[in-house]
């Protein structure tokens, strides 16, 4: 009776984890309907509603000795604090910045304090006060989903209503040490001598964010890229000159294997550099929006942010991760988890081996190859975050940026794992029963059907980021349709690519009828060892074939696709559960709805639906 090897336990641990994912994203199915259901067939309670309306009335009302409304005093004063930060007036005193902030927080209190006078009996009044309010300053501020100078506006009104009801609030009253630092700072740097140092620091704090971090992501991720594609050429090389030995060398015909792939990422590359060239206007689309959210002329509507500049000043690093680094990540290591071991194990067989072996062995090695997978996990990571910062950079603190990147560093390598063991088994079967026939390498190679499974790989790809990676502005809280359908077409792709993974391996190393030559066959071949000849073929396989240095690769392979994909997927989720718990409401953009209320009042409600709300 065979042993359990870790590729059948990878088989069986794959299985698992491709029914629960296709159990979660039924069920999700079913409460995303629900939530619909819910939704089209829940009005908003008639208190609320009267909140709501009250809310509005407040907002009307006139400032005394001024023909202003109380919203238009409010929205003035914020767009005062905002113009102070932006022309860095507020380094001067930290201290009476913090003032202007609390007269801006009492301010809202009062209209808070005013409405919860006529609503004191009402059932958690608290939160429908602060939605109501957030919900009418909302209607005022932001007129569409890419409006980032009302998304600002709207975001100071939030955190100043917050900062209002958070008990024992002194904000205003005592510096932290953070605040006593910015004005250290600001004195050293003397950066309020007519504002000329603080407008130079910001042109070059914009053009580094620009310039530099795209540069240092995407120009990395193309230089490993091209290293690990001349590698693979090197090693197809080899191959050749081995074969011309005409020593019957197997590791010669292995080797060729190399050249589709490479091909195939020549194309890629190619491809991609020319891609650039047509997304390099979007560095320019970047500085500008940076430079007018940044100028005051903005704030005081002298000048417009153009829709088109927003949703498209990310498109270079976001072409270049969405296709690029997914086909570089998957191609270069599938090929080498699925044939690198085999170098190794065959020179630790026999010392003897060809010195195009050997040379093969150097170049192919963890340590040459390592940054390559670090890169494009660091372009995929920043693809996601850079989306996801398309609507919301302005509307989430800095510590919802941190955790947000986080969750997608953990999101990233969840499908880092799922997509390697994926393309690794494809090449093991792909390479494994073909070897024993082909002779050198042609365009009808068996290696090139590897490569017509990976097309499909990009298309699948925008599926598996989190389901708040996207730049439709529809994710807005762990509760909503459009999140869960998101969550929901995530388990089932993972669900897709664990199954076929897990099939594919439990059939190349289990029920399937075996490899010819098998590997003990191969080692009695090299060695004359008959100790091989005793061997049980299914109990030899890559991942026990050898004692790596300090792990073998296929094994290391194997261990981090089984632990690895549960625990970075619930890191990834545990990430954006805390991101929505830290945020006070978020606003979706729905058509109109007409809402009845008790008191014969018809009252034009935006149907921008929160779960908070509509749970209530």
């Amino acid at each position: 009776e065979a042993k359990m090897t870790p590729e059948l336990f990878q088989s069986c641990a794959l299985f698992v984890y491709s029914l629960f994912y296709l159990g979660l994203g039924l069920v999700l199915w079913r409460k995303k309907h629900r939530r619909l259901h819910a939704l089209n067939n829940h009005k908003p309670c008639a208190t609320y509603l009267r909140i709501r309306l009250e809310t509005s009335k407040l907002f009307n009302t006139k400032v005394e000795s001024s023909s202003q409304s109380t919203f238009n005093a409010l929205t003035l004063e914020m767009s005062g604090l905002i113009n102070e930060s932006l022309d860095g007036g507020f380094l001067a005193s930290v201290k009476e910045n913090k003032k202007k902030h609390k007269l801006l927080e009492t301010n809202i209190g009062l209209i808070y304090k005013t409405l919860e006078e006529s609503f004191t009996a009402t059932n958690d009044v608290q939160i429908k006060l602060r939605n109501a309010m957030v919900f009418e300053a909302n209607d005022r501020l932001v007129s569409h989903p890419y409006d980032l100078i009302g998304i600002r506006r709207q975001k100071l009104f939030e955190d100043s209503l917050k900062n209002y009801l958070k008990p024992g609030n002194n904000y205003g009253e005592k510096m932290s040490w953070t605040d006593i630092l910015k004005e250290k700072l600001s004195q050293w740097l003397n950066l309020n001598d007519e504002g000329f140092n603080y407008q130079i620091l910001k042109v070059i704090k914009i053009v580094t964010v620009v310039t530099v971090v795209t540069l240092v992501v995407n120009v990395t991720d193309y230089a490993t890229d091209f290293k690990v594609l001349k590698t693979f050429w090197d090693v197809g090389y080899n191959g050749h000159l081995l074969d011309l030995k005409e020593t019957n060398e197997l590791s010669a015909l292995l080797l060729l294997k190399f050249y589709p792939p490479a091909m195939f990422l020549t194309v890629v590359c190619i491809f991609s550099t020319v891609q650039i060239l047509f997304h390099l206007p979007s560095l320019s689309y970047r500085y500008k929006v940076s430079m007018q959210m940044d100028s005051p002329r903005s704030e005081l509507g002298l000048e417009t942010i153009d829709p088109f500049y927003v949703v498209n000043q990310y498109n270079l690093p976001r072409s270049e991760s969405k296709n690029e680094s997914i086909w570089q990540m998957m191609v270069q290591w599938g090929m080498y988890f699925c044939l690198s071991w085999f170098v190794t194990w065959r020179l630790q067989l026999s010392d003897t081996a060809a010195m195009e072996l050997q040379d093969v062995d150097k170049i192919l090695s963890f340590g040459e190859l390592y940054m390559s997978l670090i890169s494009s996990v660091g372009s995929l990571t920043y693809g996601q975050y850079i989306t996801f910062n398309i609507c919301h950079k302005y509307r989430t603190s800095g510590k919802q940026k941190l955790i947000y990147l986080f969750s997608s560093a953990m999101s990233t390598l969840c499908n880092t794992c799922i997509l390697l063991g994926w393309q690794t088994t494809i090449a093991d079967y792909a390479i494994g029963y073909q070897i024993a026939e082909a002779d050198n390498f042609g365009l009808v190679d068996e290696g090139i059907w590897i490569i017509a499974f990976l097309l499909i790989t990009p298309f699948l790809y925008k599926y598996m980021v989190l389901p708040t990676s996207n730049s439709k502005c529809t994710a807005v809280s762990m509760n909503t349709p459009n999140f869960l359908h998101g969550m929901m077409m995530q388990c089932f792709v993972f669900s897709f690519y664990l199954g076929i993974t897990a099939m594919v391996n439990s059939f190349l190393y289990g029920w399937g009828p075996g490899f010819d030559p098998s590997l003990p066959e191969i080692g009695f071949n090299v060695t004359g060892n008959e100790t091989f000849k005793n061997m049980n073929p299914g109990e030899y396989t890559p991942a026990n074939a050898y004692d790596g240095n300090p792990i073998n690769n296929r094994l290391a392979l194997i261990v981090f696709s089984c632990a690895g994909i549960p625990l970075t997927w619930v890191f990834a989720y545990l990430g954006l559960y805390l991101f929505f718990k830290d945020e006070t409401c978020w606003i979706q953009f729905s058509p109109l709805l007409q809402v009845h209320i008790p008191e014969k009042i018809v009252l034009s409600v935006s149907f921008k639906y929160f779960s908070v709300i509509m749970e209530r």
